[in-house]
């Protein structure tokens, strides 16, 4: 479990010194949400690496490190998660390259909206915004992610057309089928926390269209007689 800022930081330190070339690294959960003041501690530090080399070279360094490779757990099987490293004192990263389950890509918008947190001689770290950290955490469904959004809800002023851009980028560039996906997770942090989410209409629009437009997909596909 990291408890404070500073022992992230630390571990920044030791990769930036194991680093030969610059690289960037993004943080996208519970890491950012402690630099941001949403959150006190965490149990892993979710990061994602745009770059393939740049992915394949931290992951080499958190070996040397001490870090090992474990395999994801049932509750991680539906994300395209790339890896998790593990190391004794504590420290748990569930690295990514380029995209989180499965279809959450890290775009340029998310990237020129994120906060750098640590500059290294090569290492760089920023961490993303939290109307994109609600945006990644509206999909997923992890023990915490309903009551981490509120905490970012309530404590920050959210802008939730941001929130509804990055929605509709992220489902425009991946597969339409994510947006029943937000549209279920929205719907129920609304109902569970009684919480006002302005852009639920659209989403649930956005999310009705979808399944009749798949409907009729599938109808079209049938013999005609079973039509």
């Amino acid at each position: 479990m990291i408890t404070n800022v500073n022992d992230i930081l630390h571990l920044f330190d030791e990769i930036d010194k194991m680093l030969c070339v610059k690289t960037d690294m993004y943080l996208i959960g519970g890491g950012a949400m402690m630099f941001n003041a949403d959150k006190t501690l965490t149990k892993d530090l979710d990061m994602v690496v745009y770059d393939k080399d740049d992915f394949l070279r931290l992951e080499d360094t958190f070996i040397k490190l001490g870090f090992e490779a474990k395999s994801p757990t049932d509750e991680y099987q539906r994300f395209n998660l790339s890896n998790i490293l593990i190391r004794e004192d504590g420290y748990r990263v569930d690295l990514f390259h380029e995209k989180e389950c499965r279809k959450l890509r890290l775009s340029e918008r998310i990237m020129e909206r994120s906060t750098t947190r640590y500059s290294g001689e090569r290492l760089s770290v920023h961490s993303i915004s939290p109307h994109d950290i609600i945006v990644f955490k509206s999909i997923t469904d992890r023990v915490g992610d309903f009551d981490d959004c509120m905490s970012m809800i309530d404590e920050m002023k959210i802008d939730w057309n941001i929130v509804l851009d990055e929605i509709e980028h992220q489902v425009d560039e991946g597969e339409d089928v994510w947006i029943t996906w937000f549209c279920d997770r929205l719907t129920t942090m609304s109902e569970k926390y009684d919480a006002y989410i302005p852009i639920l209409n659209r989403i649930t629009k956005l999310s009705d269209a979808f399944l009749e437009k798949w409907e009729q997909e599938m109808i079209d596909k049938l013999p005609e007689d079973e039509r």
